[in-house]
């Protein structure tokens, strides 16, 4: 008798993590986190919160796991219209934030190398480069930081110049480090005050 391999979970739908995302990006509803208001008697809110969504974020990996990287690229590159997940999500930024929440699960991992690499090479054709540098910031791999060198030469606006200020410093190390110093010898050719203070921000980062 052939004994087949148990598969542990069916292959989703691009659809299917769109829905994920969008529940979780609605209005906060901690009613299923089981220990949530034990946590709040104890006075531990904040901590309560961040439990309930990374426990969700765990669970949707743990039951999606062979098909969702994937899809997480795909969504990265090609990133669904407001309207294909508002409602239920509140609006884009809390869509994104819980998908870079999501994605930041697999930090600095071989499948992070992976989604790096994918979505890094897809930049020259792809419409929203800050969710990707986002993104980078979130995987925190060292192989984001060619893809983003890159980018500083095309002319990154403002709002671009600050994702990518942001990904260099949360992914640290001396490539980072030696990238940001060479923005900031051209800070004074730096007009926006946000720019400015993403920089500062990130020169922090990398000095602690």
């Amino acid at each position: 008798m052939t004994i087949h391999p148990k598969r542990y979970s069916q292959e989703i739908s691009i659809k299917t993590l769109i829905s994920f995302l969008a529940e979780i990006a609605g209005p906060f509803n901690p009613i299923t986190h089981p220990d949530y208001f034990e946590m709040i008697n104890s006075g531990d809110e904040a901590n309560a919160i961040n439990n309930y969504f990374l426990e969700r974020y765990k669970r949707f990996i743990s039951q999606n796991e062979p098909f969702l990287v994937g899809l997480l690229i795909k969504l990265l590159i090609s990133p669904p219209s407001q309207e294909e997940y508002c409602p239920p999500a509140l609006d884009q930024d809390a869509f994104n934030y819980h998908l870079c929440e999501l994605l930041g699960q697999y930090k600095r991992t071989a499948h992070a190398k992976k989604i790096v690499n994918e979505t890094g090479n897809a930049l020259p054709s792809v419409t929203n480069k800050v969710l990707i540098f986002d993104a980078f910031a979130y995987l925190g791999h060292e192989d984001s930081i060619m893809f983003l060198q890159k980018e500083l030469a095309e002319n990154p606006s403002d709002e671009e110049m600050i994702a990518i200020i942001n990904a260099l410093g949360e992914i640290g190390g001396e490539e980072a480090k030696k990238l940001i110093n060479e923005i900031q010898a051209l800070n004074i050719a730096i007009e926006n005050q946000d720019v400015k203070n993403e920089l500062k921000a990130a020169l922090f980062n990398l000095s602690s």
